[in-house]
């Protein structure tokens, strides 16, 4: 099987030293709801929830808003909160504002076109993003959506080795073809998903992914819907929250109701 795609190493390829320019994601995103709202967003509307995967791997996030439709997930993991951060960002602009998370035609960040600032610090690479390996369709693609299913399955990060492709080459009709099938040992030591055959090893994991989630689905959407009502319930209580403390800074009875700063002293 193929080495799985190398995780965003906080580098810029030339040692610890070095520093690579962030596409800033978050400020182009909060920029887009302000617009979409028309007024401007109050602390705490724009939440992201950032995990550590438990062998250290990297960092995941979550980043929602009443202004956005939903919540949205990084598919990648980033080396650093703040780069899972952007990732997640990324994802929500794709989704709701794909005009904004467009790059310049060079892939050079934002900022450099005057559009949206560029940051120092942790990487997103121009062209990476928020979900690895997109179709066509701009689908996540299979490998990634098994592995968020067999997190929902697991009720944990997934970990190097709990779900292994095992891919080999043949000859049929003439042409060498891929056939390829994962265990995913963690939730089932003795299934394997065997996938269709394909004319490269990429898409033949890709198979054998999609004929795991298809054996899979029944069990992974009622997690998925229960997991998305949840992160919808946390996120109206953060809302309502925020939303009382406003309104407790505005109450005359609190003594923290503000006077007109060009009120005269002697009106």
């Amino acid at each position: 099987a193929a080495a799985p795609p190398a995780q965003d190493s906080g580098r810029n390829g030339h040692g610890n030293g070095g520093a690579e320019a962030l596409i800033d994601y978050k400020s182009l995103l909060h920029q887009a709801v302000h617009q979409r709202a028309q007024r401007p967003l109050t602390k705490g509307e724009l939440v992201y929830d950032v995990t550590e995967e438990a062998d250290g791997g990297g960092f995941w996030a979550t980043v929602s808003c009443p202004g956005l439709l939903e919540q949205y997930c990084g598919a990648a993991s980033g080396s650093s909160k703040r780069s899972a951060e952007h990732i997640a960002a990324k994802a929500a602009l794709e989704a709701e504002f794909p005009e904004a998370a467009a790059l310049d035609d060079a892939g050079a960040p934002l900022g450099s076109s005057g559009r949206a600032p560029a940051v120092r610090g942790g990487i997103i690479r121009a062209g990476a993003g928020v979900k690895r390996g997109r179709g066509a369709d701009g689908d996540e693609d299979p490998k990634s959506r098994l592995k968020h299913g067999v997190q929902l399955l697991l009720g944990r990060s997934v970990v190097r080795g709990e779900i292994m492709y095992a891919t080999s080459q043949f000859e049929h009709g003439g042409a060498f073809l891929f056939g390829s099938e994962v265990k995913i040992p963690a939730y089932d030591q003795s299934a394997a998903y065997e996938g269709e055959p394909a004319d490269n090893l990429k898409q033949a994991e890709h198979n054998a992914a999609e004929a795991a989630l298809a054996a899979l689905g029944h069990l992974i959407e009622p997690i998925e819907e229960e997991r998305k009502a949840k992160k919808a319930r946390l996120q109206q209580e953060r809302l309502q929250r925020v939303l009382e403390g406003q309104g407790a800074r505005n109450d005359p009875a609190c003594g923290l109701a503000e006077t007109p700063s060009d009120a005269a002293p002697w009106a």
